[in-house]
């Protein structure tokens, strides 16, 4: 928590479909840092297919897209497969940003990337719990869209983290 509050580092929490709300992190710091709501969650879906989509605030955060131009960047999330694994979570924190969201087959939006600034660091939750089914239907094996989203996603949580030594004189 201080690493990130106070140093400027930053938190990304991912994981299966029971990792957030049944992790019991919701009393814990990190629970504390994340821009969701852990205490409790709506009932999850069975058998539910989930579309990514990104939100207006999503197409604003260069590191989110992956392509260089919004029809390629459509193509893109178009192409990509259904994901079958969803963190379900009450709702988002004040002053948290949904960057992307996913549509279920009934037509059900739910947030699927959250990040929020946490102290002088940022804080974000990737709460689709099968990403890799990205990579699964990929054409192109030169190159991966996936890992190019997880180098820019990285780069954004650790680029605000100062060196390790910080000299700062006061008159």
């Amino acid at each position: 928590q201080q690493f990130v509050s106070r140093r400027g580092g930053g938190l990304l929490m991912l994981g299966g479909k029971e990792s957030f709300v049944e992790g019991g992190y919701q009393r814990a710091a990190v629970g504390e840092m994340l821009p969701v709501y852990l205490d409790r969650a709506e009932p999850a879906t069975i058998d539910a297919s989930y579309r990514l989509l990104l939100t207006r605030e999503g197409w604003l955060q260069p590191w989110i897209r992956v392509r260089t131009n919004e029809q390629d960047e459509q193509k893109r999330l178009s192409s990509m497969p259904e994901f079958k694994s969803l963190n379900s979570v009450r709702a988002i924190k004040p002053g948290a940003s949904v960057l992307a969201q996913v549509t279920s087959s009934d037509g059900t939006e739910r947030p699927a990337l959250v990040v929020q600034p946490f102290g002088r660091g940022r804080t974000a939750a990737l709460l689709i719990g099968d990403l890799w089914r990205w990579n699964l239907k990929r054409t192109d094996h030169t190159q991966s869209d996936l890992e190019k989203s997880w180098r820019q996603t990285v780069r954004w949580l650790v680029s605000d983290v100062p060196g390790r030594v910080e000299v700062e004189t006061r008159r």
